[in-house]
């Protein structure tokens, strides 16, 4: 093996750790990390979900939005302490206090709501959860033959032969 392929791999391989760090979604103040603040920002604020990634006026990529289901919880709100745990003595559902897993299975199962309380209903409405970028087949090959090219060649010696 040439000592030029070594030099050709290190360079890449050096490349790709230092853009690797910069596309992280581990790293709380990387470009991804700016990246991921600004498409948020466009999702609350419009309520889009996908965006195009564009460089030079041409789309390269999509950056989408993942965002969790809207959820409904039912939640139960005491109002008579007494006629509760009477309901859950009646219904089998008391050890030295009451099995709330054991209610809250007997209500789904049965939709009994027990004698003493009231169902509240918690709306959580859908979340932004993170995105994903999607590059064009074009792009990554564009990419793919600068490095395959030598666009990283002598980077790491002071980067005379850098060719962006």
């Amino acid at each position: 093996m040439e000592s030029s392929e070594v030099e050709a791999f290190t360079a890449m391989q050096a490349v790709y750790s230092a853009l690797a760090d910069e596309v992280s979604t581990r790293e709380p103040r990387n470009a991804r990390a700016r990246i991921d603040a600004h498409f948020r920002e466009l999702y609350e604020r419009t309520g889009a979900r996908s965006f195009d990634l564009r460089a030079g006026g041409v789309k390269r990529g999509t950056y989408s939005v993942r965002v969790s289901g809207a959820t409904e919880r039912r939640r139960l709100r005491m109002v008579d302490e007494a006629a509760y745990l009477a309901w859950a003595r009646a219904n089998g559902l008391t050890r030295e206090t009451v099995d709330e897993r054991a209610v809250q299975a007997l209500m789904d199962e049965t939709g009994e709501v027990p004698d003493g309380v009231e169902v509240e209903i918690a709306r959580e409405p859908e979340a932004y959860e993170g995105g994903s970028v999607r590059l064009t087949a074009e792009t990554r090959e564009l990419a793919a033959r600068a490095v395959r090219g030598g666009a990283v060649a002598g980077l790491l010696e002071g980067g005379e032969r850098w060719r962006p």
